[in-house]
């Protein structure tokens, strides 16, 4: 007989080769066991593996499989009744509840961005426009906490550029102290965490539980997979599911584009993100910041020496609502976005001599 650290698993007993037998112990390398002649209570020996099989009449070890979730039939009957549900977004194309995506190249401001957008659920505060696009959407955002996990930056450059948003925008009195405190969280770490590592995902989710968003910044720091392989991201962005599964909260991640994409003029595209597609097709919204190039500088008449200042937030990927414009910012003290009215020139015009802004906040 083995001893209780060997391990004990339960045999089918649809098996072609069961036999009634008497109960025994029976080795894996005998005659008996090549002819299936083993019973309900036999224990089937493999000596070399050091495991025990008990026979039993199970038909398996596992539980009863459950059946798929299925719509209700009162809310099919709604469908016929041409009743739709209200979806909740939490950030213009950004429903609750799912992974969205904010991708950029190293430079172009996406954290600077991404300290926005959150402050923006957290308070109210709109500094980029997004209340535009809402009203376009017809929908009415719910604001909530925020938590902002940072392997980039550590809690002085975080604090500094919520300082610098403040500022620009002259901000002090619209800010409610205990609401900023409560809901704008920062969570600088310094080091790589692994999401896809259990341990890691509990603290996550003891952090975000009562959370309207969590943003990541960026993908690269929180994990140790190899991005251009389609598994190993199907399973990152499962793990971050599984996030939103425990807490309910909404998961922005941000993220480089490819080095191919800046060259080619393709920086606002899908294609962009820096990896397998899946990153990309496996969400269901992907926001791109790129810096203005020289196209489109010409069109707009912004001049070289500032085109470098303008930043384009593009939609790339959006599933729950129409397509979304493009919103222009410029660079303010700091790296903060302030939004930014740019009007083409007409065609034939003297592009590119002087620069155009007409900037509206």
């Amino acid at each position: 007989m083995m001893n209780g650290n060997d391990k004990k698993i339960h045999l089918n007993m649809d098996d072609a080769g069961y036999k009634q037998g008497q109960n025994r112990v029976i080795d894996m390398d005998s005659p008996e066991y090549a002819r299936g002649e083993y019973d309900v209570g036999d224990i089937l020996v493999d000596r070399n593996l050091g495991l025990e099989i008990v026979v039993t009449d199970e038909k398996s070890g596992r539980p009863e499989p459950e059946p798929l979730p299925i719509v209700g039939a009162e809310r099919m009957l709604q469908v016929l009744q041409r009743v739709k549900t209200p979806l909740d977004f939490v950030l213009p194309g950004i429903r609750a509840r799912s992974v969205a995506s904010l991708i950029g190249a190293g430079g172009t401001g996406k954290s600077m961005l991404a300290l926005q957008l959150a402050l923006y659920v957290a308070t109210g505060i709109d500094t980029i426009g997004i209340e535009t696009i809402h009203r376009r959407m017809r929908s009415t955002p719910t604001h909530g906490a925020v938590a902002y996990i940072s392997a980039e930056d550590d809690a002085d450059i975080l604090c500094n550029r919520l300082v610098d948003i403040i500022s620009f925008f002259n901000l002090d009195d619209k800010i409610d102290e205990s609401d900023f405190v409560e809901k704008m969280r920062l969570h600088p770490i310094d080091r790589i965490m692994d999401i896809t590592n259990p341990i890691i995902q509990d603290r996550i989710i003891k952090s975000v539980s009562d959370t309207r968003l969590c943003i990541i910044d960026t993908l690269r720091t929180f994990n140790a997979l190899d991005e251009n392989n389609a598994k190993e991201m199907t399973d990152l962005i499962n793990a971050m599911k599984k996030i939103i599964a425990e807490t309910g909260t909404t998961i922005l991640f941000l993220h480089h584009t490819n080095k191919s994409s800046a060259l080619s003029g393709n920086a606002d595209t899908q294609q962009a993100i820096r990896g397998s597609s899946v990153l990309t097709d496996n969400i269901r919204c992907q926001i791109n910041l790129s810096v203005m190039d020289k196209t489109e500088a010409k069109e707009y008449g912004v001049s070289e020496e500032f085109r470098k200042e303008y930043m384009k937030i593009s939609y790339s990927k959006v599933n729950y609502v129409k397509p979304i414009e493009d919103l222009w910012c410029k660079r303010g003290p700091g790296g903060v976005l302030q939004p930014t009215n740019l009007v083409k020139l007409p065609p034939n015009a003297n592009n590119g001599k002087k620069d155009r802004d007409s900037a509206t906040v």
